[in-house]
């Protein structure tokens, strides 16, 4: 989702978050901010869903075998 454009030059913001992962793949939720020049406030500027696979070189990997790898708990 698109909300409002960003200037050239302009400093912004990315944060990124796992919010669903099923047995083939994981979904993030990326949002872009943009830092406004007077209050000092971020404002959410862009929203987008991502639907992510991981494939070694031969196979495909879990999501809960990649979060076990990292040493996240499953949830």
């Amino acid at each position: 989702q698109y909300y409002r454009s960003l200037k050239a030059f302009t400093a912004f913001r990315v944060s990124a978050q796992i919010v669903f992962w099923d047995d083939r793949s994981l979904v993030f939720e990326h949002k872009v901010f943009s830092k406004h020049p007077k209050t000092g406030e971020f404002k959410l500027m862009a929203r987008a869903l991502m639907r992510q696979f991981v494939r070694s070189a031969r196979t495909m990997i879990s999501p809960a075998a990649l979060i076990a790898a990292i040493g996240l708990p499953p949830e």
